[in-house]
């Protein structure tokens, strides 16, 4: 499907960090790339498209500003060359009834976790399960 990469969009860079921290720890192969907006990560994505290079998987934060998580995944979700690449919505509400709508796209909704040993196990579920 593309590179051996993992895209991360956050408004909060520390926790697309703690997260590829962690699962750099646990397979060295995997890259990163960053993106604190929804729109400038969608850029990227079409540009990979166009070049298939795409990610491996897309960790995303539900709330941010400007395009929101929920928006940017109807987005790549009804492009025929993204719809396949698996998206993590991340939240700190995953009990939000819209999040519903994510789970039909195909979405996998993990919460937000308020320590450290939480990102470590987010990795863990990230490497064993998805990629």
């Amino acid at each position: 499907m593309g590179d051996n990469y993992i895209l991360c969009v956050d408004d909060d860079p520390d926790d697309c960090a703690l997260i590829a921290e962690f699962i750099r720890k646990l397979d060295k192969e995997i890259d990163f790339r960053f993106y604190t907006k929804s729109e400038s990560a969608l850029d990227f994505l079409r540009k990979a498209k166009e070049t298939q290079t795409l990610p491996r998987l897309i960790i995303l934060d539900l709330n941010m500003p400007g395009l929101g998580g929920k928006d940017a995944v109807k987005i790549i979700k009804q492009d025929a060359g993204l719809k396949n690449v698996p998206i993590i919505v991340l939240s700190t509400n995953v009990r939000d009834p819209d999040l519903q709508e994510l789970e039909s796209r195909g979405t996998t909704l993990i919460r937000k976790p308020d320590n450290i040993e939480g990102y470590e196990a987010i990795a863990k579920t990230i490497t064993v399960s998805l990629l």
